[in-house]
């Protein structure tokens, strides 16, 4: 596999057994997962007040 970066904390990824996908973006585990889509949902609720 390529060398790819977590889309949330930016770590290389080395070992993909921990591998999460979402919305097309590569994660390192799921943990960082979970914080990518909860900063996501957290920044439409503030942009929508």
């Amino acid at each position: 596999m390529a060398n790819e970066e977590c889309a949330h904390c930016g770590v290389l990824i080395t070992e993909w057994s921990t591998v999460a996908k979402r919305d097309n973006k590569i994660f390192c585990c799921p943990n960082c997962a979970n914080a990518h889509v909860s900063s996501e949902r957290a920044s439409a609720e503030t942009a929508t007040g």
